[in-house]
């Protein structure tokens, strides 16, 4: 009776934990007034971070981000199932981010890169570079968006990754990815 009251309690505990955290993958939502638009953003907290990586504010940018400062490779990473009848358009996938950028160096060992990583139904992976920035190319203000598209479908799987390097010092952060599916 012991265990049994004991599994019960585990089990009520375990729900009043779910309604106090975001849940991960976070839940695709239709945007209000836009049905032709689904968000498919995560949650920070259902990012994996490497180290190097820590949590940070972008110009311009009012919500949640992250600081790479690590001179070797370093990344934050999500993943997610486009969930059915919420799949618009299999081929216009977007993702972008807030990047504030700059290398006082001017070095192309400074970079940051935002990547979808899609594994399709047949374990095939289609690798999209959405986008791509070194220090030979100048500095970001973390004012405007950048983004790139890609494609997934029901079935799939969806990583998105910020990877970065910051071999010289330079001031390398990224806002949390913005991910839509639209018509």
């Amino acid at each position: 009776m012991k265990k049994l009251a004991l599994g019960i309690v585990v089990i009520l505990l375990s729900f009043g934990a779910r309604s106090a955290f975001p849940q991960c993958p976070t839940a695709p939502t239709v945007v209000t007034g836009y049905p032709g638009s689904v968000n498919y953003t995560q949650d920070t907290s259902c990012y994996s971070l490497t180290s190097g990586v820590s949590s940070t504010t972008v110009n311009c940018y009012f919500g949640s981000g992250w600081s790479f400062d690590g001179a070797y490779f370093m990344y934050a990473t999500t993943s997610f199932a486009p969930a059915s009848g919420y799949v618009i358009n299999a081929n216009n996938w977007s993702a972008g981010s807030f990047i504030e950028f700059n290398s006082p160096a001017g070095s192309a060992y400074d970079w940051i890169e935002l990547a979808a990583y899609v594994q399709h139904q047949n374990n095939t992976v289609s690798q999209y570079s959405l986008f791509y920035w070194d220090g030979t190319m100048g500095t970001l203000s973390g004012c405007a968006q950048q983004y790139g598209l890609f494609s997934a479908d029901v079935g799939d799987t969806v990583t998105i990754r910020l990877n970065s390097t910051n071999a010289n010092g330079a001031t390398i952060r990224a806002s949390i990815p913005r991910i839509f599916n639209e018509r």
